[in-house]
């Protein structure tokens, strides 16, 4: 059971998507107003917040998922990355997709729950990460620039 929650960790990137959620949090804290009897009032909405954190977990624990099951074959060959849970042989890409689609699904349906738009850029943000960012970063060096846009998304 620990080794599958090492190997579940890797796969979603724990600290990088625990950093992403972080700062989508502290922009959420900082921004927060809420809408009372037509007037608006500093007052953080925690349902929201509590929303935002697990979705946002989802929605880049899945997007990490797809860049993992995309460069299996690379990652095997590089020391660094041999050992995460697909090149070790210790997950299949079939478990990674189906935690990848859940994972997904669900975090954009929660952020979905706080506002269409942030529902939107959930999907945006897994499709730009996981389908042009991570296949981009080995052909060209405007990969940077790709990749900034889903991890400048969070905040908003």
């Amino acid at each position: 059971m620990k080794q599958f929650f090492s190997d579940f960790s890797k796969l979603i990137k724990f600290r990088l998507t625990f950093t992403v959620v972080f700062s989508a949090s502290i922009a959420f804290l900082i921004g927060s107003k809420i809408q009372v009897d037509r007037a608006i009032i500093d007052e953080i909405n925690w349902t929201n917040w509590l929303i935002l954190i697990v979705g946002g977990f989802l929605v880049t624990g899945a997007a990490n998922c797809f860049n993992e099951i995309i460069e299996v074959d690379l990652d095997k060959l590089m020391t660094r990355t041999k050992d995460r849970p697909m090149p070790a042989g210790r997950m299949t890409t079939g478990q990674g997709l189906v935690s990848g689609l859940v994972m997904g699904i669900a975090g954009t349906w929660l952020l979905g729950k706080l506002n269409l738009e942030t529902g939107l850029i959930s999907v945006f943000s897994i499709l730009l990460y996981a389908f042009a960012y991570t296949p981009l970063k080995r052909k060209s060096p405007i990969a940077v620039f790709v990749g900034a846009l889903p991890g400048a998304f969070p905040p908003l």
